[in-house]
């Protein structure tokens, strides 16, 4: 009910109240001051009323946030593992010149995984420099790379680039992880073919060359640059100190049937087991230019082949004519 309906309401009373008092009644009037007064008084108590219940809210509400707000401090939350890691050779900032220092790749931790190198990250700021870096590589490649044609290119008379293949048949399939590499430390030579494989013609070619299941057969007389490439992959879980056989060699042979005197090893690598390096999985690789007469052989040797990754992008061979030794009709 509205202050001022009970104001009247108050007021009716006491007139009633005043007209049957017969000591009142005697005076012959109501007191409209006492009346006032008590009005005044009644409008005091309710604003006094309506001020603490605002200033209580007020407090409670402060009292309520104080509260939450040390709470929150107390709480320490766990924070969860986070680790992200990418190859280190997909992070690098120019492949072609490693002289560059990059401090963005610096900042993430390294570690291996089957004898992969990988760069992580495991605080904000590292993924934060390993988010950076991917934008970068972005930026890097946002040009494509120009198309190339075959026409567009004039190829000498003989030349040939080959991937090589184990020299058992079927491939073998060597797990030297759980044991000791054990192998005959001979050397065995490695096919350029093989009889269930046909010939990639994305990455493989041969142009004036005789490929033989061991080697190529040279037909035209002339000067040669020649290459080979080897990727050995020990997996073995056990220290190279516990290996048989620490030490495998890669070898490129040349073979002259008709002049046994000419033939011998025109190249020769040697990869060396090391149990404190950051990555024992490595790329042999071998070039030189040669003179090669028609019918010389080019073959590849290996020992510890057991240990050898044959895959096309790491283990190859090839060669290319730089000039002809004794021109002939059709050769100008």
């Amino acid at each position: 009910m509205p202050v001022s309906k009970e104001i009247d309401t108050f007021k009716g009373c006491a007139k009633a109240m005043l007209a049957c008092d017969p000591d009142v009644t005697g005076r012959g009037s109501y007191d409209q001051e006492t009346v006032s007064t008590t009005a005044v008084n009644l409008h005091r108590r309710i604003y006094i009323c309506l001020l603490l219940t605002f200033a209580l809210c007020v407090v409670t509400l402060v009292i309520s946030v104080v509260a939450l707000t040390t709470t929150r401090k107390d709480v320490t939350l766990p924070e969860a593992p986070l680790s992200v890691c990418v190859e280190c050779n997909k992070l690098i900032k120019n492949p072609y010149d490693l002289s560059e220092r990059d401090l963005l790749l610096e900042s993430l931790e390294r570690k291996t995984e089957d004898g992969v190198t990988k760069c992580c990250a495991s605080n904000s700021q590292q993924l934060s420099a390993l988010i950076e870096i991917s934008l970068r590589k972005q930026q890097t490649n946002k040009e494509p790379l120009p198309a190339y044609n075959v026409s567009d290119f004039k190829f000498s008379p003989a030349s040939a680039h080959k991937r090589l293949y184990p020299p058992q048949s079927p491939f073998p399939e060597v797990n030297y992880r759980d044991r000791v590499p054990r192998f005959d430390n001979g050397t065995v030579y490695v096919l350029f073919k093989h009889d269930k494989s046909a010939p990639d013609p994305l990455v493989e070619h041969d142009r004036g060359v005789e490929v033989l299941n061991d080697g190529l057969r040279i037909v035209y007389s002339g000067l040669y640059y020649v290459y080979s490439s080897i990727h050995f992959r020990p997996e073995s879980a056990h220290p190279c100190k516990d290996f048989q056989y620490q030490t495998w060699a890669h070898y490129v042979e040349k073979i002259t049937p008709n002049d046994p005197a000419k033939t011998g090893c025109l190249l020769k690598t040697v990869h060396t087991c090391c149990d404190e390096c950051t990555m024992d999985e490595e790329t042999s690789y071998v070039g030189g230019t040669f003179e090669l007469e028609a019918g010389d052989v080019v073959r590849i040797l290996v020992s510890g082949h057991g240990l050898v990754y044959f895959r096309q992008q790491t283990s190859f061979a090839g060669l290319v004519m730089m000039g002809l030794a004794n021109p002939g009709p059709g050769h100008q």
